[in-house]
């Protein structure tokens, strides 16, 4: 049964540039874990063959480390390396800590616009790693 946002919602609204601006997106997405647990992510990001799986967390002031764990337990769970947090509007010195130290990426936005251009600056930011890592070499 697919969850979908609420229209207006801070993952919606990311979703929507971001497929504005070329990028393949599913919302929510779904992935089996070693322990047989189906795992949601609010989105996943798809961009030249690389998924980037993205929880977005909404908060009044920072997004708490316990929102984090609960992130961190799906990462262990799927043993995922491609994982964003967003935090929207800050995330927590605590949740910032606890994602840096399970590979998580962080990303902290004012709103879903800012989060988007983040998310696309991130994706194209790991594209360029990864293609260094296999020996591309630009020019």
């Amino acid at each position: 049964k697919e969850r979908v946002p609420l229209s207006g919602s801070p993952a919606s609204e990311i979703a929507r540039i971001l497929r504005n601006r070329g990028v393949e997106v599913a919302i929510p997405r779904e992935v089996k874990g070693r322990s047989g647990l189906v795992h949601r992510f609010t989105m996943s990001v798809k961009a030249d063959g690389r998924e980037f799986l993205v929880e977005v967390f909404h908060d009044r002031d920072a997004v708490t480390e316990d929102r984090a764990l609960l992130l961190v337990a799906k990462v262990m769970d799927t043993q995922l390396d491609n994982v964003v947090l967003v935090a929207i509007p800050k995330a927590s010195e605590k949740a910032k800590a606890l994602a840096r130290s399970y590979k998580i990426a962080t990303i902290e936005a004012a709103d879903p616009k800012e989060a988007a251009y983040k998310i696309l600056a991130q994706v194209i930011a790991r594209r360029i790693v990864t293609g260094l890592k296999a020996g591309v070499r630009n020019g």
